[in-house]
């Protein structure tokens, strides 16, 4: 009998019990993911809504399947899936792009769907060489990092991706860098002068606590691949 001693490992050392023990019970696979992200929506079910972008609902219900588990799910702000992850109040986070800050803490599953960054701007294209562009992005995003690591000096984060666009349109920036989701859901609206451009790929998927991956990686990532072939999105030329 496996015994727990710790109230911090008490999630990871409680599911462990139902996989080694060969039950058919389902097991809770404690889950976090971000607020208001275009296309992704949590119902009062606790489940991702049909039609979600990357046909995530679909992933998910793949990955239960496969796991004989249950995803029960929270929501927070972006900025703060990494840090209650790792303080092993959840198991997973889902989606996210990865990166290597980001790596550093948690432990990235094989991945699930190779991401696209976005330039969105009003034509004319900016001179994307010119460090002191005025640029919008959404707070503790992939895409902020990866801004801050090529030099750009003048970068201005927000909470919410919906404050986005009001920033290009008032002219007071000359480009927002998005997410491939994002960059999908503003070619789906065909919005009047507003441009795309593909400028960095990545690859995204689950965050997992390391405690929780220690555990059950390999099988996390069999289940993974099993569902890879889910994640479609049509991204902009």
């Amino acid at each position: 009998m496996l015994k727990c001693y710790s109230i911090v490992i008490m999630s990871v050392c409680l599911t462990f019990n139902v996989l080694a023990s060969g039950d058919s019970q389902r097991w809770q696979i404690k889950a976090v993911t971000a607020i208001s992200f275009p296309g992704l929506e949590v119902l009062a079910d606790g489940k991702f809504k049909p039609g979600s972008a990357y046909n995530y609902r679909a992933i998910i219900d793949c990955m239960e399947h496969q796991l004989n588990a249950d995803f029960v799910w929270q929501q927070f702000p972006t900025a703060r899936l990494v840090h209650v992850t790792v303080k092993h109040q959840f198991d997973v986070i889902f989606p996210m792009g990865y990166t290597p800050e980001r790596s550093k803490l948690l432990q990235p599953s094989d991945y699930l769907v190779q991401e696209q960054d976005y330039w969105a701007y009003l034509r004319p294209q900016p001179d994307w060489q010119n460090k002191q562009l005025n640029i919008a992005v959404k707070q503790a995003s992939p895409q902020a990092e990866w801004l801050a690591q090529q030099g750009y000096q003048n970068i201005h984060q927000v909470n919410d991706y919906k404050q986005l666009l009001p920033l290009l349109r008032a002219g007071r920036v000359e480009a927002i860098s998005v997410p491939g989701a994002v960059a999908a859901e503003y070619q789906k609206a065909a919005i009047e002068g507003l441009a795309l451009s593909g400028y960095y790929q990545r690859e995204a998927g689950f965050y997992l606590n390391p405690g929780f991956a220690a555990e059950y990686l390999p099988q996390f990532n069999q289940a993974v691949r099993q569902c890879r072939h889910l994640a479609v999105l049509d991204l902009p030329e």
